[in-house]
């Protein structure tokens, strides 16, 4: 699953860079978001080979900033604590 994950979070990514439309960029960025909520629960909860330096899941990471202010305090230390334990166990 971590694989079929990591390229659906790519192609939202390639896709998201090319466009312009700003409207539609929210939108992409709120699928990564839910794509990044799963396939962080799937690392962390599995023993998945990954690398926390991955262009993708840094890019991503990125990209959902903006995402992650409009949550609740609760999803965002959720979140959070999960891009900490992948970071950690993957660096």
């Amino acid at each position: 699953m971590s694989q079929s994950e990591s390229k659906v979070i790519q192609n939202f990514i390639n896709w998201y860079e090319s466009i312009t439309n700003h409207e539609i960029k929210l939108l992409i960025e709120q699928s990564i978001y839910a794509f990044m909520r799963d396939w962080t629960r799937v690392l962390v909860k599995n023993k998945v080979k990954f690398s926390a330096h991955n262009s993708c899941y840094v890019a991503a990471k990125k990209i959902t900033k903006d995402v992650l202010k409009n949550r609740t305090l609760f999803e965002r230390l959720k979140f959070n604590a999960k891009l900490f334990i992948i970071e950690c166990k993957y660096h």
